[in-house]
């Protein structure tokens, strides 16, 4: 290499070097990077389930989860080896991990109950969950331009839906929204993405005040929506989610101090105002139709989608005690309380785990959990607190849908967002200087 070329491929990487996002530079370019992305395909396939039932995606001859699983995945491999990624250490073990939890779903199939959704809810597991926690791990992770891709990402996509639903609304009245043809629980969840997203975006991220305005006003917008969807899982999810910032008020440095603390204020006037708000509409006899689901939690019945639930739970409980440590075998629950051989599950997924893979499975599920929040749950130096909280609050967004609703492979994000927990911004800035400093080194010899 030669003393210019040299000096060149240094003064790009110092110029890369200590920025966690794109230049501003650009703009359309960067537009047409993100549109033409691994990480478009990818965010398609994860949330096929919100919009693949719309009419209008009907023309297209496959399942729409397994179309966009198999052009991200054969994109993803090419992403890969072009890139000449290295096998990043939390990475690697976190998808030995899955891959062992996997197969112990496969052997669990010599004792299982059941058979037909046994053996697709296996398929399920093998290809569709454990690709969201390898390609997050290996290549999302590995690349924060592609995080923040991936985020932005699911922002749009939370927008869309918001869009959809608001004009379900406004067409359908008060009831449940169930927009783009979806279960309305489908599109809190994604809202509520969209949400956690949107509000770090004011609160821990430097931008132009413009931006910060419109991402607070979406914000808001977002946060309307949870209250008239009809789903009370969304909105408890996003609130316990919301809060998780809070928790680091004391343990981050002096500048970020006055984010949170602003962000304390923000929550704290939102939740007043949320309250007030259902105090009023309830007052009026005209509550939302989350408010109204949310209030049948205090009858005797508490509605027949928990009680049908808190049945569920119990049953599990029972089941579990007869075969503690390995559990009934994958996909069993359906046959073991009496349901035809279809999918079916206890609505919790720590339940579902315990009576089909006992213990065992447990221990297995919890150590990619213990290993993804490994050191991740420290806000180290290096790392941007916007990307840590983000990660954080979708996970739990995430995981309290998953205590209430879906099965393993209906909840795959949760697998992606402990993909993403390998990522460490420190490192890949550390290994950018590292680069610099040779370089340097080797100008300077050439010099001599």
């Amino acid at each position: 290499m030669h003393k210019s070329e040299i000096q060149n491929e240094t003064a790009t990487d110092n110029k890369n070097y200590g920025m966690s996002l794109p230049s501003k530079d650009n703009l359309f370019i960067r537009m047409i990077q993100s549109i033409f992305s691994f990480e478009v395909l990818f965010i398609l396939f994860l949330f096929a389930w919100v919009f693949k039932a719309d009419p209008r995606f009907q023309w297209v001859p496959i399942d729409i989860t397994e179309l966009f699983f198999i052009l991200s995945l054969c994109i993803g491999i090419l992403v890969f080896l072009g890139k000449k990624k290295r096998f990043n250490k939390k990475a690697t073990i976190l998808a030995l991990s899955g891959a062992a939890f996997a197969f112990y779903i496969f052997i669990s199939l010599n004792w299982s109950a059941g058979h037909i959704y046994a053996v697709q809810k296996t398929l399920h597991i093998s290809t569709l969950t454990l690709w969201a926690l390898f390609a997050c791990a290996f290549i999302i992770a590995s690349d924060t331009r592609r995080l923040n891709r991936f985020i932005n990402l699911i922002l749009a996509i939370a927008a869309w839906i918001a869009l959809a639903s608001a004009l379900e609304y406004v067409k359908g009245g008060g009831g449940v929204i169930n927009a783009l043809n979806s279960n309305y629980l489908a599109l809190g969840y994604t809202l509520g993405m969209g949400l956690i997203i949107s509000i770090a975006y004011v609160f821990f991220f430097e931008q132009s005040r413009s931006r910060r305005i419109a991402l607070f006003i979406i914000s808001l917008f977002f946060m309307f929506l949870l209250l008239v969807l009809g789903g009370r899982g969304p909105l408890i999810g996003v609130t316990i989610s919301l809060l998780i910032p809070l928790l680091y008020r004391a343990k981050v440095r002096l500048e970020y101090k006055l984010w949170i603390k602003k962000y304390f204020v923000f929550i704290v006037i939102l939740l007043i105002a949320v309250f007030s708000v259902s105090i009023y509409l309830y007052s009026k006899d005209s509550p939302t139709a989350t408010l109204a689901r949310i209030l049948l939690l205090f009858e005797p019945g508490m509605g027949t989608s928990v009680s049908t639930r808190v049945e569920y739970y119990l049953a599990s409980y029972i089941l579990w005690q007869f075969k503690p440590l390995l559990g009934h075998g994958i996909g069993s629950w359906p046959i073991l309380i009496g349901l035809p051989d279809r999918i079916s599950y206890p609505h919790n997924m720590v339940l579902e785990i315990i009576v089909e893979l006992g213990l065992m499975g447990l221990i297995l599920f919890g150590f990619i959990l213990f290993w993804a929040l490994k050191g991740f749950i420290h806000l180290k130096y290096n790392r941007s607190i916007f990307f840590t909280f983000v990660i954080l609050m979708m996970f739990i967004n995430a995981f309290m849908g998953a205590m209430f609703s879906g099965d393993m492979n209906d909840n795959r994000i949760i697998f992606a967002l402990l993909g993403l927990m390998a990522f460490d911004e420190g490192k890949y800035e550390v290994n950018k200087g590292l680069k610099i400093v040779n370089l340097q080194k080797r100008v300077r010899k050439n010099e001599k």
